[in-house]
């Protein structure tokens, strides 16, 4: 971690890492019964689309921030998490390295995905 003055700040690690620990968490609720019901995933559907408008608007700047995130805005992050999802820091530590792994696996399973789409047009 970057213990400089930070260029980028956290702002869109936090919105990012919200709405990727929401999308789990409604994943794991929707199958928590073990059958999935059209009702749930339009609920479901339907929420995260409104997140997305607001907490995804900058997700390209997601690994510029975390790169040069400083101790400092670690703890911010970990800090945002606890009282966001209203569990102690160190559970809080937890779902942020999870949340970072899932987005990380998401942008890059996005970009496979576009890359693999790009090379059957050409």
């Amino acid at each position: 971690m970057a213990e400089q003055t930070e260029k980028y700040g956290v702002e869109n690690i936090k919105k990012a890492l919200s709405f990727t620990a929401d999308l789990g968490e409604g994943i794991v609720k929707i199958a928590d019964d073990g059958k999935v019901e059209g009702k749930e995933l339009l609920e479901l559907g339907g929420s995260l689309v409104l997140k997305a408008m607001t907490k995804l608007t900058e997700v390209n700047k997601v690994p510029a921030e975390w790169a040069d995130r400083s101790t400092a805005e670690m703890e911010e992050v970990v800090t945002f998490f606890a009282q966001d999802f209203e569990v102690e820091n160190k559970e809080a530590e937890e779902i942020t390295e999870k949340s970072v792994k899932a987005l990380a696996a998401l942008l890059d399973l996005g970009a496979t995905v576009q890359e693999y789409r790009k090379s059957r047009k050409a």
